[in-house]
């Protein structure tokens, strides 16, 4: 009888763990959320961008450490389909999603991200690149 209780709590915790692999931790944003600084550190240079709370956000690259810094604006909007996206028009990718400089950023593109945390946004999970909130 207490092999079968050990055998069956066994189960049941590789059962709740094997489950919890498949449950979404990403959070639920709202506009508070988003507004404030976040920033992403690469090889080549630095990009931050501000949220602010009239829907509007402000990009800035800097590449290299002695260069002009590169400052574009947009809009961005909560997404109505998922819950942890954020939808900026007029963004400039300064990298490929792997880190590496995009020549073509200056083209500005509809863009979605994707935020880990209230307090992170997905760049390449992969690699651990992201940008963190700094403001």
């Amino acid at each position: 009888m207490r092999m079968q209780i050990v055998k069956i709590s066994i189960l049941v915790t590789v059962v709740c763990l094997g489950c919890s692999c498949f449950l979404d931790l990403r959070p639920t944003l709202t506009r508070q959320d988003v507004i404030g600084v976040f920033v992403a550190n690469y090889d080549f240079g630095v990009e931050v961008l501000r949220f602010e709370s009239n829907d509007r956000y402000t990009q800035v690259f800097l590449l290299g450490s002695d260069s002009t810094p590169f400052c574009y604006h947009g809009s961005w909007q909560l997404s109505d389909t998922y819950r942890e996206i954020i939808w900026l028009d007029s963004f400039h990718g300064i990298t490929n999603g792997f880190g590496e400089y995009n020549p073509q950023y200056q083209t500005p593109t509809t863009h979605s991200l994707s935020f880990i945390s209230r307090n992170r946004i997905a760049i390449n999970e992969d690699i651990g690149l992201e940008y963190n909130k700094i403001d």
